[in-house]
């Protein structure tokens, strides 16, 4: 099985590609009991099919986080865009459960990416 994603086309890392869909499409719960071993399982088939690739799974991880996070702090304020209030309500909740989780503080957050 593969999955595309085509829902927001643009440039990004993988790690991030997996941070923003975690984010945005699995139940906190859920997520925080699974996403150890999704981007265990990406960074193995990453340097499986590239040796060269030289990311640890220490940077891969950092980049899940950062990257997840960070295209997210993008999206939200986009999100008004005609998006009923209980849809807006609960990509905020899903951002804001990620960003405890992980311990994100102001001193910490990454740029907003697009």
């Amino acid at each position: 099985m593969r999955l595309i994603d085509w829902e927001a086309v643009g440039l990004g890392s993988g790690p991030q590609e997996l941070g923003q869909f975690m984010i945005s499409h699995v139940e906190p719960g859920a997520r925080a009991a699974m996403e150890r071993g999704a981007v265990a399982a990406y960074h193995a088939e990453l340097t499986r099919l590239n040796a060269r690739v030289g990311m640890t799974l220490a940077e891969c991880w950092a980049e899940y986080v950062a990257g997840g996070l960070g295209r997210w702090l993008y999206f939200l304020p986009y999100d008004g865009w005609g998006a009923p209030p209980a849809v807006s309500q609960f990509f905020c909740d899903q951002v804001l459960a990620f960003i405890v989780a992980h311990g994100v503080t102001p001193e910490t957050v990454p740029m907003p990416r697009m």
